[in-house]
């Protein structure tokens, strides 16, 4: 009688299982693998979009808060005399800070005119109030400097507005928009900033035009 001998091998069937299942595993730790790696670039962009728009508005906020004046406030735009580094009570040229949404960079910028220390004499002349109401004009005229120094506070910015009350020059508080971001992890921020030593009783009207009188 013929003794059968049992096959220790698989046969065709097994193995196509054995692939599918090989498969099915591959792809689910695939599809897990993107997920966290997905999760976890979105958590990464968000906490950077985060830190950024913290950052600007902290910035910003300082810098309203030591203002001498709120001079203009049309929106995206914030004209503001930050010092009186010479002491002589009037407004110098760069004394001037421009704060900017750039729609099309979508960055909020800082502008103003640094003078080399030879030059500064000559160049950094007063800046009479009337010439600071038009906001539009003094960004034209500090960007446009061979001496202007530009600060980008934020990049990715979606949208900045800043609103005044009572209206600019004799603004002392501004209430601040802020949104950084793209797609899932665009971040807005609200706050506001007052004027800690503001000159707004030195603003006088004088002939329909903003004049800064001295103390």
């Amino acid at each position: 009688m013929r003794s059968r001998t049992k096959s220790n091998g698989f046969t065709l069937v097994e193995m196509m299982m054995a692939v599918t299942i090989t498969a099915i595993i591959g792809l689910a730790v695939a599809g897990a693998t993107i997920a966290l790696s997905r999760a976890y670039q979105d958590t990464e962009g968000f906490y950077q979009s985060l830190q950024t728009a913290r950052s600007a508005m902290l910035r910003i906020q300082r810098t309203v808060q030591g203002s001498k004046l709120i001079t203009a406030c049309p929106g995206t735009i914030l004209v503001l005399w930050v010092d009186d580094t010479n002491g002589n009570g009037n407004i110098n040229a760069d004394e001037v800070l421009v704060l900017v949404f750039d729609t099309a960079a979508q960055e909020v910028r800082l502008c103003r005119k640094v003078f080399p220390d030879a030059l500064r004499p000559a160049l950094n002349v007063e800046v009479p109030l009337y010439d600071l109401i038009d906001a539009n004009a003094v960004l034209s005229n500090v960007s446009g400097s061979a001496y202007v120094q530009m600060i980008v506070l934020a990049n990715d910015t979606t949208d900045f507005s800043a609103t005044a009350s009572p209206a600019p020059p004799l603004a002392k508080r501004v209430d601040l928009y802020l949104s950084v971001g793209t797609d899932k992890n665009v971040m807005a921020l609200r706050s506001a900033a007052t004027a800690r030593g503001p000159k707004t009783a030195q603003v006088q009207v004088v002939d329909s035009q903003y004049v800064l009188v001295p103390d």
